[in-house]
């Protein structure tokens, strides 16, 4: 999809590009909307409501197709996530972790840093066995994160649960009001 973002006020801007929600539209502004998202449909039903759909963040059909909430996109809250999850599988006993560091990896022909995480033993305080974050050698830039499970059997691998990437960034594009306003977009 693609994603136009701001952090003050949060901001958030969705196009979907593929799948059977391609063409939805989504906005997110902090403080807009009673500080919900509002939805255009490409198809459906929902394509012919003039002005889109508002829905609560906690929504089902909102929930149903995201881990996490509007509110947590963005390559800062990508990282801070990532954080987080370290410094509180630090804090659990009996954890063993595997470090390694990859200074040659590449993330779709992007040349890249990266780190991983695994976690020696399942412990039922640790949600992923594997954390691995990209860091783009010329920005150095977090441009994905891939998050694991647990696998079913032992020797098996890890399902891969969350793969967030940020591909064709561009920062510091100065947006304004106008790049999260309804009318911008046909709403």
């Amino acid at each position: 999809m693609e994603i136009k973002f701001r952090t003050t006020p949060f901001s958030v801007y969705l196009l979907y590009q593929s799948g059977a929600e391609q063409g939805r539209q989504a906005i997110y502004v902090d403080g807009r909307n009673g500080n919900q998202l509002l939805v255009k449909e490409a198809n459906g039903l929902g394509s012919i409501v003039p002005g889109g759909v508002l829905l609560k963040l906690t929504d089902p059909r909102v929930q149903k197709e995201n881990r996490y909430p509007v509110t947590q996109i963005g390559i800062a809250n990508m990282l801070e996530t990532t954080i987080r999850d370290w410094e509180h599988d630090l804090q659990v006993p009996g954890h063993e972790v595997d470090v390694q560091y990859f200074p040659n990896a590449k993330v779709k022909g992007v040349p890249c840093q990266a780190i991983q995480v695994t976690h020696l033993k399942r412990l039922k305080e640790l949600k992923f066995s594997k954390n691995r974050i990209y860091f783009d050698k010329e920005t150095k830039l977090p441009i994905r994160g891939e998050r694991f499970g647990w696998p079913a059997r032992e020797g098996e691998e890890p399902p891969l649960m969350e793969d967030y990437n940020y591909s064709n960034v561009k920062t510091n594009v100065k947006l304004t009001d106008a790049d999260f306003s309804p009318a911008r977009y046909g709403f």
